[in-house]
Order: C-alpha cells, then structure tokens, then sequence
C-alpha cells in the first residue's frame, strides 16, 4: 500500500515535525469491548482520554501525520474547559493559551 506523504502544516507559531506512518497489526485489533475513535483532534483525544480513564480501550484513527503543538481554537468556551478539566489535561492547555484581551462576549 502506497502510503502518500504529508507536507507539515504551515503555521507561524510552531514547526510541525511529520511522523511516518505506522500500522501496528497488535495495537489496532478490536473486540467488542473496544471503542474506535476516528479523528485525533481536540475532540478525538479528549475523548479517547475520557475513555481510557474508565478503562475502555480506544483506538484512534487520524490522517494526519503530526502533532499540533497548540490548538486552532480561537476561544474555549466554559464548558469545554470544564472537559478539559474532567480530564485532567486543562491545566496543561491552559499553560499555552493566549490572554483574551481586548474584544466582547454578548
């Protein structure tokens, strides 16, 4: 199988680095007690994260190739900082957000 290679997202803030493809036959054989998760945005490994704490195995299938190293968020809303913080990763997000400075909520 031809696997195509990505170009690393272009961002002014960070320098993505892409990672090969890996397909490991263990890691990604289910059952029916396994959830499989597709997408491995702030969604995906948040739940995937979720889950893993109550011991439910995840797989989580993305296509791309890198990591974010911050989010294309541009506002978290109450409740998914409330998310975040069930589990356990808000403080961390946090740490790389930006102050809202100047603008309004209605």
């Amino acid at each position: 199988m031809h696997i195509p290679t990505q170009s690393p997202r272009q961002s002014l803030y960070f320098d993505y680095q892409v990672y090969p493809y890996y397909h490991s036959q263990q890691d990604t054989q289910s059952d029916e007690q396994t959830v499989t998760l597709v997408g491995g945005g702030l969604i995906g490994m948040t739940t995937a994260i979720m889950l893993a704490k109550y011991g439910v195995k995840v797989i989580l299938i993305t296509d791309e190739q890198q990591l974010a190293e911050g989010s294309r968020a541009l506002v978290y809303t109450k409740r998914s900082l409330e998310i975040l913080n069930a589990a356990g990763v808000a403080d961390t997000v946090m740490q790389k957000a930006l102050p809202w400075t100047h603008g309004k909520t209605i």
